[in-house]
């Protein structure tokens, strides 16, 4: 079995301007561990995942801190100024690119599933985009695809479909 056989094909992604809030929108309301960034030329330049989110991001600044200090706006709005609220407008404003990790795995569409599942273990990715051999965005796979392929299957197709023989 191939990673296309399992990969969801119509993908939901981001450009690297899309505003970081507007990135933790979308994972949020899809319930997605992360989104592809895509170029304006369909590359794909990065993903935004939930760690990315949650980690010290280029601003040096905890995110779920960020959030705390945003629903504070309205106080700090009135009592910062200067250089420091050009410093918190740079935060508001912050993009995909800013947080986004460049350094991602992918897997080819034709790739077995096995293989897919040794990025998984070694690497600890997830999602990951599949991407064809011009860095194009052919769709994307996380762990729960593979969930539901065994939710759905027996023993002995399972076998079958991973490579393993007994």
């Amino acid at each position: 079995m191939k990673v296309a056989d399992i990969m969801t094909r119509e993908v939901i992604t981001v450009s690297p301007e899309t505003k970081v809030t507007e990135a933790a929108r979308v994972l949020f309301e899809h319930n997605f561990n992360g989104l592809p960034v895509v170029a304006e030329n369909g590359d794909v330049v990065g993903l935004v995942t939930e760690m990315s989110l949650l980690s010290k991001d280029s601003f040096g600044m905890h995110i779920p801190s960020l959030i705390k200090l945003l629903q504070d706006f309205k106080v700090i709005n009135q009592t910062v100024s200067g250089k420091d609220k050009e410093e918190f407008r740079r935060i508001i404003n912050a993009t995909a690119e800013a947080i986004m990790e460049t350094d991602f795995s992918s897997i080819s569409p034709e790739s077995p599933v096995s293989e897919l599942l040794q990025l998984f273990n070694e690497k600890h990715a997830n999602p990951v985009p599949v991407l064809t051999s011009k860095r194009k965005l052919a769709g994307i796979v996380s762990r729960s695809d593979v969930i539901k392929l065994v939710s759905r299957t027996g023993e002995v197709e399972l076998d079958f479909m991973f490579g393993e023989e007994k």
